[in-house]
């Protein structure tokens, strides 16, 4: 499960895939099903219909959920205690091959790592609307789509780029001569 931007380049989802197959073959297993979910590690269970039918497909087929990342199931430590307590599903993962949800310690382990997980999606959320505040104090008009939005940080960036190759240009000059 990742990110839309990661969906995308399918650089993540790539990596995830790798680590999940890496994870069931390692154990003579094998991949009965992929799927894909572009949504948030942060939205609960009814906003994620891919994970719905991950966990439906499971339980019918009485095998485990592999992910590839914690992060990717839950940045959510209330949701994440839900999903691996009352899903009915063995979740394992592939970032964890050896942590095991149903033992004493992969559960502790598992529950801190949820906690810096959602940590860490807390401070992704800060972070994000700091910029999102200085892009609006810049001018910026958040929402608004379009090249007409962007335009006058396109020109900085373009006259900073212009003047950099001004700068450079004896030096190219020089390297063809």
């Amino acid at each position: 499960m990742s990110t839309t931007r990661q969906g995308q380049s399918g650089l993540g989802l790539e990596a995830q895939q790798i680590a999940v197959s890496n994870y069931v073959h390692a154990r003579g297993g094998e991949v009965v099903a992929e799927l894909r979910e572009l949504e948030s590690g942060r939205k609960g269970v009814r906003g994620r219909p891919e994970l719905v039918k991950a966990l439906m497909q499971c339980k019918r087929l009485g095998a485990a959920l592999v992910i590839g990342k914690l992060d990717r199931l839950a940045r959510d430590v209330r949701f994440f205690l839900e999903m691996i307590d009352d899903s009915g599903v063995d979740i394992r993962f592939a970032d964890m091959p050896d942590v095991c949800p149903s033992t004493d310690e992969g559960r502790m382990l598992l529950i801190s790592m949820a906690n810096f997980a959602e940590f860490e999606g807390r401070r992704i959320g800060t972070r994000t609307k700091a910029a999102l505040a200085a892009a609006k104090a810049r001018g910026v008009v958040l929402g608004a789509a379009g090249a007409a939005n962007l335009k006058r940080n396109t020109e900085e960036r373009q006259a900073a780029a212009d003047q950099f190759a001004a700068r450079l240009g004896g030096l190219v000059e020089g390297f063809k001569a």
